[in-house]
């Protein structure tokens, strides 16, 4: 036991002492449980108000010492057989599973619900060690702008994670793709109201122990949802729903939420009239309520894509038509679509949608010089034929920052988009957050941040500016 525990009332323990006082555990007592899990866990941030409050719940759910000693017990043989060393395990880890092993005693889903526990945990821990490793030498090295390409652990860093995804069915390219895009998430960077301007900030070690945190509970959030599917529904319904819907971000989805939209796509009798397409790809975690941009609207009529480029964008497109077409129905003629909402960060010349940057820009639409053909960089003819997929009532809804902001005369990526397409598109001059909304008459408006730089500038309002693609049709 710790030396610093040997004196009463000086020790960091001594706060329990305290605030169980008037509890069923003694002072001694509770000293006698802490020094039996004082071997099982770590002893890092052992005075915080979030270690005392956790550690404080488990010991007073238990109605004596005998049961308290014989969870500890049973926690540390879980730990054992699950090849967790001793000492390794948190304190507020230890004792949310020790209230684990407490609350499920007597279901027969306990031993299911502790190996996973245990199981996201290590995952949790060898992500953060392997990004410690990435991100600690920059902390004494320069700017964030520098490290960048340096915060992207390698699946192979994370084998508990490695042999899980394997687990769920995938393989091992779909694997590291799905890794690559939770990696996406750079949270060392993603907060500049803290650390100032990303570009030019200096790293600390505090910065590198609180992205650490972030971006755990991230990686964290996605396994679970990920492997929740595949253990609610199998692994085949999990393959069917990467391959037809390009999902890589299941933390995004309500629980069953996609399960119904695949039970959906394969009813003929079921149409869709909004159409949301979001980027794999997230710098700040502003898409991870991807799933419930049109939560007021009818959601039932709603289906949602996930894309890592422009062309995965317009497969994600053309599949809508493909459905219509095996169903016996004819896009042009009897397509249900009426709103195609693309979600991603962007500015006004560029859409980003992949995790290397790959996203639709203003300059994939200009016009090769010299070339009699008329194809254009980038996008080319291939996809400039929604019509035949979607019918001809949709339009394109931009819920992604800045897309008509660009300055008097210049073509921004909505312009470009309407121009180019024929279509009519809805975007934002400003910064997007919230929900998008639709007026009954089909009136688009906004929820934007005036004052991005203030992250706690309140949201406002705003009716879209609307492209109605009238020099194509012309």
């Amino acid at each position: 036991m710790d030396s610093e525990r040997s004196t009463p009332g000086s020790s960091p323990d001594s706060t329990f002492n305290t605030e169980l006082s008037d509890k069923l555990l003694s002072a001694s007592q509770l000293d006698d449980a802490l020094e039996l899990a004082q071997p099982l866990v770590g002893t890092d941030s052992r005075e915080s108000p979030e270690v005392i409050d956790l550690v404080t719940q488990t010991i007073t759910t238990a109605s004596n010492p005998l049961e308290l000693s014989r969870l500890f017990v049973q926690t540390a043989g879980s730990l054992s057989e699950h090849d967790i060393e001793p000492g390794s395990m948190d304190m507020p880890s230890f004792a949310r599973l020790t209230r684990l092993i407490k609350d499920t005693a007597g279901d027969e889903h306990q031993t299911a619900e502790i190996e996973r526990f245990c199981a996201n945990w290590k995952i949790n821990h060898e992500y953060a060690q392997a990004y410690e490793r990435y991100v600690a030498p920059v902390a004494e090295s320069g700017p964030i702008s520098s490290i960048k390409p340096q915060l992207e652990p390698r699946l192979e860093d994370v084998p508990s994670l490695q042999e899980a995804l394997s687990r769920a069915g995938l393989s091992p390219d779909v694997a590291k793709d799905i890794f690559a895009t939770w990696n996406s998430y750079p949270a060392l960077s993603a907060d500049p109201s803290r650390l100032g301007d990303p570009s030019n900030s200096s790293v600390s070690p505090q910065d590198v122990e609180e992205a650490t945190l972030k971006q755990r509970a991230m990686i964290s959030s996605q396994v679970e949802a990920l492997i929740g599917y595949a253990d609610e529904y199998g692994k085949d319904e999990l393959a069917s729903i990467i391959t037809t819907f390009g999902i890589h971000n299941f933390s995004r989805y309500r629980p069953g939420q996609l399960h119904q939209q695949l039970m959906d796509w394969n009813d003929p009798s079921k149409s869709f009239e909004n159409v949301i397409v979001s980027a794999v790809a997230d710098w700040n975690g502003t898409l991870s309520r991807a799933g419930s941009q049109l939560m007021s609207q009818k959601s039932d009529s709603s289906i949602y894509f996930e894309a890592g480029g422009p062309t995965s964008l317009a497969k994600d497109l053309v599949a809508i038509g493909d459905r219509d077409r095996a169903y016996g129905r004819d896009p042009l003629k009897d397509s249900s679509v009426k709103n195609v909402i693309i979600y991603g960060h962007s500015n006004s010349d560029i859409i980003q949608l992949g995790v290397n940057g790959e996203g639709i820009t203003v300059s994939d639409y200009v016009e090769v010089p010299g070339n009699k053909t008329g194809i254009k960089t980038g996008i080319k003819s291939r996809l400039n034929d929604y019509r035949r997929h979607l019918g001809n009532d949709f339009r394109l809804i931009l819920k992604s920052c800045s897309t008509t902001g660009s300055p008097s005369g210049v073509r921004n990526i909505a312009e470009t988009l309407s121009d180019e397409h024929g279509v009519k598109v809805a975007g934002s001059p400003l910064p997007t957050t919230g929900e998008i909304i639709i007026n009954p008459d089909g009136e688009v408006f906004f929820q934007v941040n005036k004052q991005p730089e203030n992250s706690k500038s309140e949201a406002e309002i705003i009716p879209a500016v609307v492209y109605d693609g009238r020099k194509l049709a012309a």
